[in-house]
């Protein structure tokens, strides 16, 4: 989705959230600033870390960007994550069909 959207002029609001634990789990961090560089100027890019700020939440995203339910949301991660976040998403208004996710197991 990065790459994609750095190549493209389609002007879409993205807020990209790169969640993990510390600052010592970042992956790609790099590579990933260097996209955002050359990305519409419509991307945002935030690191989360849980240990400071908690988990990732509709609470969090809501006081951030405003009416989640504008948004598409795409996530990745840990099925315990993305369960809890959806649930919370729709709670605060993202309809379920405009959530989108893909998992990974490290078992």
């Amino acid at each position: 989705m990065l790459h994609h959207e750095s190549k493209n002029d389609d002007r879409k609001n993205i807020k990209f959230y790169h969640c993990v634990k510390s600052e010592q789990d970042l992956l790609c961090a790099d590579e990933i600033n260097d996209l955002v560089k050359v990305a519409d100027d419509d991307f945002t890019y935030r690191k989360h870390f849980s240990v400071k700020e908690g988990y990732l939440n509709g609470d969090l995203l809501k006081d951030e960007i405003g009416d989640l339910g504008e948004y598409a949301v795409m996530m990745c991660g840990p099925h315990r994550m993305m369960i809890s976040l959806k649930k919370d998403l729709i709670k605060h208004g993202v309809p379920e069909e405009q959530i989108y996710y893909e998992e990974f197991n490290f078992s």
